[in-house]
Protein backbone atom coordinates (compact mmCIF):
# COMPACT_ATOMS: atom_id res chain seq x y z
CA UNK A 1 0.00 0.00 0.00
CA UNK A 2 1.16 3.18 -0.83
CA UNK A 3 0.03 6.75 1.23
CA UNK A 4 -0.68 9.68 -0.50
CA UNK A 5 -2.79 12.89 -0.12
CA UNK A 6 -6.10 11.31 -1.14
CA UNK A 7 -5.40 8.56 1.94
CA UNK A 8 -4.37 5.28 2.09
CA UNK A 9 -4.53 3.31 -1.80
CA UNK A 10 -3.98 0.38 -2.98
CA UNK A 11 -1.58 -0.56 -5.77
CA UNK A 12 -2.39 -3.04 -9.11
CA UNK A 13 0.01 -4.16 -11.55
CA UNK A 14 -0.95 -6.54 -14.33
CA UNK A 15 2.71 -7.91 -13.73
CA UNK A 16 3.55 -8.50 -17.10
CA UNK A 17 2.16 -7.45 -20.50
CA UNK A 18 -1.38 -8.34 -20.74
CA UNK A 19 -4.83 -7.84 -22.67
CA UNK A 20 -7.39 -6.70 -20.00
CA UNK A 21 -7.19 -7.48 -16.32
CA UNK A 22 -9.58 -6.53 -12.82
CA UNK A 23 -8.61 -4.30 -10.79
CA UNK A 24 -11.35 -4.20 -7.99
CA UNK A 25 -13.84 -6.59 -7.69
CA UNK A 26 -16.17 -4.31 -5.32
CA UNK A 27 -17.03 -0.69 -5.76
CA UNK A 28 -14.26 1.58 -5.87
CA UNK A 29 -12.22 4.76 -6.90
CA UNK A 30 -9.72 5.29 -9.69
CA UNK A 31 -6.95 8.03 -9.18
CA UNK A 32 -4.72 6.93 -11.79
CA UNK A 33 -2.85 4.63 -14.48
CA UNK A 34 0.22 4.38 -15.82
CA UNK A 35 2.27 1.83 -17.86
CA UNK A 36 3.44 0.92 -21.19
CA UNK A 37 2.39 -0.05 -24.91
CA UNK A 38 4.41 -2.34 -26.46
CA UNK A 39 2.40 -2.39 -29.40
CA UNK A 40 3.87 -0.94 -32.99
CA UNK A 41 1.07 1.36 -33.22
CA UNK A 42 -1.74 3.23 -31.16
CA UNK A 43 -4.53 1.76 -29.01
CA UNK A 44 -6.74 2.51 -26.08
CA UNK A 45 -6.64 1.86 -22.55
CA UNK A 46 -10.70 1.38 -21.75
CA UNK A 47 -11.81 1.42 -18.22
CA UNK A 48 -15.30 -0.40 -17.09
CA UNK A 49 -17.80 -0.26 -14.31
CA UNK A 50 -17.61 -4.25 -14.07
CA UNK A 51 -16.58 -6.63 -11.59
CA UNK A 52 -15.52 -8.71 -14.12
CA UNK A 53 -13.71 -7.94 -17.71
CA UNK A 54 -16.43 -7.46 -20.39
CA UNK A 55 -16.64 -9.05 -23.98
CA UNK A 56 -16.06 -7.08 -27.03
CA UNK A 57 -18.33 -4.40 -28.26
CA UNK A 58 -18.94 -3.02 -24.29
CA UNK A 59 -18.94 0.45 -23.54
CA UNK A 60 -16.59 1.48 -21.52
CA UNK A 61 -17.20 3.24 -18.78
CA UNK A 62 -15.80 6.43 -19.44
CA UNK A 63 -14.15 7.91 -22.14
CA UNK A 64 -11.19 5.76 -23.37
CA UNK A 65 -7.25 6.38 -22.63
CA UNK A 66 -4.93 7.27 -26.12
CA UNK A 67 -1.89 5.53 -25.94
CA UNK A 68 0.30 5.65 -28.78
CA UNK A 69 2.64 3.06 -30.17
CA UNK A 70 5.53 1.96 -27.94
CA UNK A 71 5.06 3.89 -25.35
CA UNK A 72 4.99 4.98 -21.91
CA UNK A 73 1.67 6.70 -20.37
CA UNK A 74 0.33 8.03 -17.74
CA UNK A 75 -3.19 9.29 -16.56
CA UNK A 76 -3.90 11.26 -13.33
CA UNK A 77 -7.67 11.68 -12.23
CA UNK A 78 -6.61 14.22 -9.81
CA UNK A 79 -7.54 14.04 -5.57
CA UNK A 80 -10.73 13.45 -6.28
CA UNK A 81 -10.62 10.34 -8.84
CA UNK A 82 -13.33 8.24 -10.14
CA UNK A 83 -16.04 6.52 -8.63
CA UNK A 84 -17.09 2.86 -9.70
CA UNK A 85 -19.50 1.27 -8.45
CA UNK A 86 -19.59 -2.48 -9.28
CA UNK A 87 -16.15 -2.93 -9.63
CA UNK A 88 -13.18 -1.58 -11.79
CA UNK A 89 -11.14 -3.34 -14.79
CA UNK A 90 -8.91 -2.30 -18.14
CA UNK A 91 -8.78 -3.87 -21.61
CA UNK A 92 -6.68 -2.87 -24.52
CA UNK A 93 -8.46 -2.00 -27.62
CA UNK A 94 -8.26 -1.03 -31.04
CA UNK A 95 -11.10 0.72 -31.24
CA UNK A 96 -12.72 3.82 -29.64
CA UNK A 97 -16.24 3.50 -28.13
CA UNK A 98 -16.75 0.01 -28.01
CA UNK A 99 -14.18 -2.67 -26.74
CA UNK A 100 -12.14 -4.92 -29.48
CA UNK A 101 -9.52 -6.84 -27.46
CA UNK A 102 -5.96 -6.43 -28.97
CA UNK A 103 -2.79 -8.30 -28.39
CA UNK A 104 -1.11 -8.73 -24.64
CA UNK A 105 1.06 -5.65 -25.37
CA UNK A 106 0.11 -3.38 -22.25
CA UNK A 107 1.50 -3.31 -18.77
CA UNK A 108 -0.76 -1.61 -16.77
CA UNK A 109 -0.16 -0.21 -13.08
CA UNK A 110 -2.78 1.57 -11.18
CA UNK A 111 -3.68 3.37 -7.93
CA UNK A 112 -7.15 2.83 -6.35
CA UNK A 113 -9.34 2.93 -3.30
Amino acid sequence: MALDPRGVTRDYDSGAAQTSGVIKTSPGRLYNLWGFSNKASSQYIQVFNTAAVPADTAVPAMPPLYVAATSAFFYDFGELGVDFTTGLCWSNSSTFGTKTLGAGDVWLHAAFR
